[in-house]
């Protein structure tokens, strides 16, 4: 799981992780970016935050067996 972190954020709750590690027990990666979560959404940190969301997917996707689904979705309404 990846965590996308202001720095304002993390200071205001004084730890990276923001308490995932209570709900999530797996590998937690943090990705710190200056500001805080509103100006996570303007120019330049927007981009910052675009640029390191894409790269994780892209580890992420080269991590994964080819051919073979990590995670079947069930259609809407299906059970």
């Amino acid at each position: 799981m990846h965590l996308f972190v202001s720095e304002v954020t993390a200071a205001d709750t004084g730890a990276d992780l923001l308490g995932w590690e209570e709900f999530h027990k797996g590998t937690l990666t943090v990705h710190r970016l200056p500001g805080d979560h509103v100006t996570l959404l303007r120019l330049p940190e927007v981009e910052e935050l675009a640029g390191m969301m894409l790269e994780s997917l892209r580890k992420a996707m080269a991590s994964t067996c080819v051919g073979r689904p990590v995670a079947t979705l069930q259609a809407r309404g299906a059970q």
